[in-house]
């Protein structure tokens, strides 16, 4: 992840965009291997709460957001791969982070070894009692 990163940070150039309606990416057909992605965007934060994050990919990822630049906050990431929906590792679930409506940066950073390729976020909304993906209605290209 560290090596992806660093070669996202000194401008490597995309090797394709596209433009997706969730947070949520399905597994490649065919299977792709060894590759990263990056996923930039606003998050629209319809009321102003507390949210919980949870993330699931296969390999690695890291979902990040802010408002300004120094205050980036790290809400989960994970090492390894699990399964779509599957949520075993502490990291892949934030903390409860109080969030004012408005608009955030986003960025959602996955590195892809081998096997399977696919990766989501989701959220639980201020007054929500379950997690649901986060989609076209709460995110905005940048």
């Amino acid at each position: 992840m560290a090596n992806l990163k660093n070669s996202l940070d000194n401008g490597r150039v995309a090797d394709s965009t596209s433009y997706i309606t969730e947070l949520k990416v399905p597994q490649s057909n065919p299977n792709l291997d060894r590759y990263g992605t990056r996923v930039t965007g606003y998050l629209n934060v319809p009321v102003t709460g507390q949210y919980l994050f949870r993330s699931y990919a296969d390999d690695e990822l890291e979902f990040t957001i802010w408002q300004d630049e120094t205050d980036k906050t790290l809400l989960t990431s994970q090492l390894f791969y699990t399964a779509v929906n599957e949520y075993k590792y502490p990291t892949q679930m934030s903390t409860p982070i109080e969030l004012n409506e408005g608009r955030y940066n986003f960025e959602i950073i996955v590195y892809e070894g081998g096997g399977g390729d696919y990766f989501g976020v989701e959220w639980k909304m201020h007054g929500q009692t379950e997690f649901e993906l986060i989609h076209q209605l709460f995110i905005t290209e940048n």
